[in-house]
């Protein structure tokens, strides 16, 4: 059974059954967002139903929810609840199912909705599989309409497992029906990145490897678990944050011009793109990559003295490494990336460092220079967003060349990560039918088969968990990642 294909912007009338509604990504995300939404007029004729275990009314649920929409602004907090339904649910039971299906039959009548659903799966990674299976024979899907599904990350927790989940997706709905989401690809400065390359002459004609020397990526939180210890420990920093946050960063600076905007133009890019990433070398894991773990202090607890964390995890709360491509356009040209939890600062930025000018002019004219420092162009995504270029400049009062200028534009405060502003982004473009925004399986797919042989090749090493302390940068081995070849890493709030 497969539904039949939607015609985008079919969203005046929309119904959206959330399976999860009393955890924090509903109560924290999603309701505030459609609340926002509701009040600026983006939703009108619409309905959400809301399946969870808790033995609720739909007025039950009305008060309970009610705490979490208050704004900055004076919504029609009662009109928006006129539209909030709940049913008590089990999503392991399949006779909880026909319950549902007939009471979303009854709001999309009321509201004249002409059957189309949104599937919002804001449950446990586990509770995927069992309810995408429910739903044929539930009777959610046996209306017209249109059909689509948003499944929040992770994506699986390897490529057999994603792909799993995938062909399973791909039996009931179309690939423009299924939305998977990754936060980062809303975010704008992340849209900004393909305009700044290929919408400048300047950036695109030296946007290889005779001008630019190496490219960072540094995503860094300074949070712990967040009561996340049990899903934390299972996948680590490299499955929850590089496999889809840094490799979907890594895909757009790396990748050639796509043939249009197209989606599927740009998806064929970024995917050419991660298929060229060299695999790494067993024998040089310790000089690519970095895996560390956070140390405690006297408030904060270590990770090995987290709750429900075995003092024998060998998960990573840091990874850094060195990606190198078999491209002509980025022959020699490392592109490094760290991610890592409990850390000095929390930022998403992208340092574009080019190759250092040479100093023979200077020296000619017996000026004082030790070293120029190269031209960096940093791409601000969180928590401010814009760009700076980094050049060098002589100071009016200084009688040697040297000092280093960055040239701001367009800097402002981010929306954030994971905030009810980035949310009700996500939520218009599902509504829309636009999936621009959203990974495709096959970038998904790329990603998992590179992550997947990196980790086959460490459980063969077993490379050194190395720990930091908290408020650091990661491990000082992180450091020499760079410095063993001259480099540094362009961003270090510590120093």
């Amino acid at each position: 059974m497969t539904i039949s294909k939607p015609t985008l912007k079919e969203n005046s009338n929309v119904q959206l059954v959330i399976f999860g509604g009393t955890g924090d990504l509903t109560t924290r995300m999603l309701m505030p967002s459609l609340l926002g939404l509701f009040d600026t007029g983006k939703l009108a004729n619409f309905a959400v139903l809301i399946l969870s275990n808790r033995n609720f009314t739909d007025d039950d649920y009305r008060e309970f929810i009610r705490p979490f929409l208050r704004r900055s602004t004076k919504p029609d907090i009662p009109g928006f609840l006129q539209h909030i339904f709940y049913q008590t649910m089990d999503v392991t039971k399949a006779t909880d199912y026909t319950a549902a299906a007939t009471k979303s039959h009854d709001i999309d009548k009321q509201f004249d909705l002409g059957g189309n659903r949104i599937f919002y799966f804001a449950v446990a990674p586990r509770l995927f599989s069992p309810i995408i299976a429910s739903l044929p024979d539930s009777g959610f899907l046996a209306r017209p309409g249109y059909k689509r599904v948003v499944i929040e990350k992770p994506f699986g927790q390897d490529y057999s497992s994603a792909k799993a989940l995938n062909e399973q997706l791909n039996h009931l709905f179309h690939e423009d029906q299924i939305f998977r989401i990754d936060h980062y690809l809303e975010k704008r400065m992340v849209q900004n990145i393909m305009l700044t390359r290929f919408g400048n002459g300047l950036t695109e004609g030296i946007w290889n490897s005779h001008f630019i020397d190496n490219v960072q990526v540094t995503l860094s939180e300074t949070v712990g678990l967040e009561n996340r210890a049990g899903y934390y420990d299972q996948m680590g920093a490299t499955r929850d944050m590089v496999q889809n946050h840094i490799f979907q960063l890594i895909s757009l600076l790396a990748m050639d011009q796509p043939i249009s905007l197209r989606q599927e133009d740009v998806t064929e890019a970024k995917v050419a793109a991660l298929r060229m990433l060299k695999t790494p070398d067993l024998q040089l894991t310790d000089q690519q990559f970095v895996l560390g773990q956070y140390l405690g202090n006297q408030q904060e607890p270590a990770y090995l003295d987290e709750e429900r964390i075995p003092k024998t995890s060998r998960t990573e709360t840091f990874v850094a490494g060195e990606l190198n491509f078999n491209s002509y356009r980025w022959d020699g040209v490392p592109f490094y990336f760290r991610t890592g939890k409990r850390l000095a600062t929390k930022t998403t930025r992208i340092d574009v460092v080019f190759k250092a000018p040479q100093l023979k002019l200077f020296e000619e004219h017996h000026q004082v220079i030790d070293h120029l420092a190269p031209n960096i162009l940093t791409i601000l995504i969180d928590p401010d967003e814009g760009l700076s270029m980094q050049l060098n400049t002589r100071d009016s009062d200084e009688e040697t060349f040297g000092s280093t200028n960055a040239i701001l534009a367009n800097t402002q405060p981010a929306t954030g990560f994971e905030t009810p502003e980035a949310y009700e982004s996500l939520l218009s473009d599902i509504i829309d039918g636009n999936t621009e925004n959203f990974p495709q399986w096959r970038e998904i797919a790329v990603a998992w088969q590179f992550i997947d042989a990196l980790r086959a090749g460490w459980q063969k090493t077993s490379p050194i968990i190395h720990q930091y302390p908290l408020g650091s940068m990661g491990p000082e081995q992180a450091d020499e990642l760079l410095t063993r070849t001259g480099r540094y890493w362009a961003f270090d709030p510590t120093k």
